[in-house]
């Protein structure tokens, strides 16, 4: 939690365009198929499925305003 406040901190003052998605259940390499250690690197395909929309959204955003 305190690097996520850090975080926070950070992209505000830097006054940037920025935004946090926190995923339920997930884990660490959580896009990842190889990842299978449960609880710490574990794979987890609807997560994951999701995340990557997020991120294309967010980059056909980004990259059509400039």
């Amino acid at each position: 939690p305190k690097q996520v406040e850090d975080f926070i901190a950070e992209m505000k003052a830097a006054n940037t365009d920025w935004q946090l998605i926190s995923y339920g259940g997930a884990v660490h390499s959580f896009t990842n198929p190889q990842a299978n250690v449960p609880g710490r690197n574990d794979y987890h395909p609807r997560v994951a499925a999701r995340a990557y929309k997020a991120m294309n959204q967010l980059f056909d955003e980004v990259f059509a305003a400039q």
